[in-house]
């Protein structure tokens, strides 16, 4: 949704100027333009506007499972390493005793070092995830409003037409 097209379409359709909301559709090549010039087809369109609203909002949102994913994984694996870590630490108090805490030190910090390090790559995938969820969301409602903005411009009675209703020329 590329921040120029969307002032300029909002622009044009506040003053109801549809050839300028037309060539602004026909010049761009984004998923904003692209559902534009599919509303300005007219209401016989508006399966193929839904079926092509939903695929834009997936493209927005395709990479935001794997962030998820990557997120609980990175904790998982830092837990994963604290058990590794802890059995290790306990193989050598069973071999050597518990007299010396320093053979015993290796294998703890060995399981502390894992869980920050898996914690915190966890908190940092999380926290990218929310923040890429929310932003493709308000992305997907922009593009629904401005693109039901311009649908109902279409469907809208315009005085400076002729009365002729052309889905194919606006203007």
């Amino acid at each position: 949704v590329p921040r120029k097209l969307d002032a300029a379409l909002g622009n044009a359709i506040e003053i109801g100027h549809r050839q300028e909301i037309k060539s602004l559709c026909e010049r761009d090549r984004s998923a904003l333009a692209r559902l534009c010039r599919i509303a300005l087809e007219g209401p016989g369109a508006r399966d193929r506007l839904q079926a092509e609203g939903a695929a834009a909002a997936h493209q927005t949102q395709r990479n935001l499972p794997m962030l998820a994913a990557l997120g609980n994984l990175a904790t998982m694996l830092g837990l994963l390493g604290t058990v590794i870590g802890m059995v290790e630490a306990f193989q050598v108090i069973a071999q050597s005793g518990t007299g010396d805490a320093r053979i015993v030190a290796s294998g703890i910090f060995r399981a502390l070092v894992t869980t920050a390090a898996g914690l915190g790559l966890g908190i940092l995938a999380l926290a990218a995830h929310a923040l890429f969820a929310r932003k493709a969301a308000d992305l997907v409602v922009l593009l629904e409003t401005r693109v039901t903005t311009v649908a109902e411009e279409v469907d809208r009675p315009n005085p400076a037409w002729s009365g002729e209703r052309d889905s194919v020329e606006l203007c």
